[in-house]
């Protein structure tokens, strides 16, 4: 066991203990809409607001303090991960709107170039327009979700 992992284990058990857990009750229709697995790839919500805090954490971001919001239904989160079920992206939902994709650290998903392929995919299957910078729409980019 690395000293690292204990730590990040130790301070992701402190985040828990001061985290007040919501249920996040993501309507059936949106997580059929929204959620998807390939053979590389799985897209999925999260069932409450540990989900988004431990997502926040692997990912170095913000995205624990979307619980209000997913549970309001103003806004929908939705976790990438690859076959092995490390997330490498978190995507904001709005509306009928990809609003943000972001990688680790905040990076925009445009900075992986098959992660953004797969996102453009993704929001075509699911009827989503993009309306972020953080995806490169640029002709010839697009792959099949499947592939």
């Amino acid at each position: 066991i690395r000293l690292r992992d204990v730590h990040d284990w130790l301070t992701r058990r402190h985040r828990r203990q001061n985290h007040q857990n919501i249920e996040l009750n993501v309507p059936e229709h949106i997580v059929k809409r929204l959620s998807m697995q390939t053979d590389r790839l799985k897209f999925f919500l999260p069932k409450e607001s540990f989900d988004l805090l431990e997502a926040g954490s692997r990912l170095h971001n913000c995205v624990a303090s979307y619980g209000e919001a997913m549970k309001d239904h103003r806004k929908w989160v939705v976790l990438m991960a690859d076959k092995k079920g490390k997330l490498v992206a978190c995507l904001e939902v709005k509306g009928q709107e990809l609003v943000q994709a972001k990688l680790d650290s905040n990076k925009p998903a445009s900075r992986d170039n098959e992660i953004n392929a797969a996102i453009i995919a993704w929001a075509a299957e699911t009827n989503l327009e993009i309306k972020t910078t953080d995806i490169n729409t640029v002709a010839g980019q697009e792959i099949s979700i499947a592939g």
